[in-house]
């Protein structure tokens, strides 16, 4: 209960609404039951008398309650994958205002604290789960709530697709480089092929009298070995004695 008391003789209480005034009652003590944030607002009482009247000062009535209305919300929204980036905000109307935002992730039965702040921004990754549910504490010196909570949805890719991009480009760009080197080898190879079959080509062409020469020398010698006549050896007969 809140007491406003009108030490006039003769009494009226009002309450401002900006630049008007409200008469909220009548007497010297006005009582306020089941006080909220609503009664939140400039009071003054108005004394009269039969010889005029005049306004009192104004006093503030300022409500203080613990938070309410806190709710979580995400964006952006909807499915996300890995290496997505999000951000979780935290709303909550308190008076005082909400001095601390505190974040949690749901596993299993219990809660895992993920930071403080009334914003929260973070890169998914696959630590971070399929479908996971978050919320946040609102605190202020009169209390604190929880708000709803908010799911993320991760599609989680296929087992075969899940190599990290990294470690896939290496692979891609060794195997790139593999088949380069073969490819290298195997042109280097017939290039080298070519010229020897050329070189052994042009070899055998010029060799070619000498091979002729020998094989009439070696013809000459057979014919002179088996007995055949010629100018240089003749062999003796019956007139040459």
């Amino acid at each position: 209960m809140y007491n406003i008391t009108n030490i006039s003789s003769e009494h009226s209480g009002l309450r401002k609404n900006g630049s008007e005034s409200t008469r909220i009652g009548e007497g010297q003590t006005y009582n306020i039951t089941y006080i909220s944030s609503e009664h939140s607002g400039l009071y003054y009482c108005k004394a009269e008398n039969r010889h005029g009247a005049s306004d009192s000062n104004a006093t503030y009535l300022d409500v203080h309650y613990s938070p309410r209305n806190t709710s979580a919300s995400l964006s952006p929204s909807g499915d996300h994958h890995y290496c997505d980036s999000v951000t979780l905000t935290c709303s909550s109307d308190a008076n005082p205002p909400v001095h601390t935002y505190t974040w949690y992730k749901r596993t299993g039965d219990g809660t895992v604290l993920q930071g403080t702040g009334r914003v929260l921004n973070f890169t998914l990754n696959r630590f971070t789960g399929a479908d996971v549910l978050y919320h946040c504490e609102a605190r202020n010196k009169v209390g604190s709530e929880n708000s709803t909570t908010v799911g993320i949805s991760l599609a989680v890719p296929e087992k075969h697709s899940s190599l990290n991009p990294v470690v896939g480009g290496v692979i891609g760009g060794m195997l790139a480089g593999f088949v380069a080197g073969v490819l290298t080898g195997v042109l280097t190879g017939v290039a080298v092929y070519k010229r020897v079959t050329q070189t052994r080509q042009g070899g055998g062409t010029t060799a070619g009298p000498q091979t002729a020469d020998k094989k009439t020398r070696d013809n000459t010698y057979e014919m002179n070995h088996n007995g055949a006549t010629s100018s240089e050896y003749d062999p003796l007969t019956e007139d040459s004695f």
